[in-house]
């Protein structure tokens, strides 16, 4: 259902029509960018994605889950064009993994006014 007489990958996600993502694509390289650039003990929402055993964050990370996303520094989002995430009013798109114009996964850093943990 992603083929060309529907407009490909992104038109089914703009559109709404399908599933982007199902097995968990694109969730680790979205892990990796939150592991190397999240300060020590950053909270991480990570409750946008499903499935969410396949979020494997750095000891520190794990340990300190914000079950909030107005809590979190970093939201990560599986399957944004659902729109079911609420993301903090401060969050910001900073890494993005797509297919063929599809959003896959996208990762947020919400910035506190402290320093930036993304340096």
């Amino acid at each position: 259902y992603y083929g060309e007489h529907v407009g490909g990958p992104a038109a089914v996600a703009e559109r709404r029509w399908f599933e982007i993502a199902w097995w968990g694509e694109g969730i680790a390289d979205a892990i990796d960018y939150v592991n190397e650039h999240a300060a020590p003990s950053a909270r991480v929402h990570k409750r946008c994605v499903a499935p969410s055993h396949l979020t494997w964050l750095r000891a520190d990370l794990w340990a300190r889950e914000a079950h909030d996303p107005a809590r979190a520094d970093w939201v990560i989002v599986y399957q944004p064009s659902t729109g079911t995430c609420q993301l903090p009013p401060l969050a910001t798109l900073v890494h993005r993994v797509e297919v063929q114009g599809a959003a896959l996964v996208d990762v947020y850093y919400v910035d506190r006014g402290a320093n930036d943990a993304r340096q």
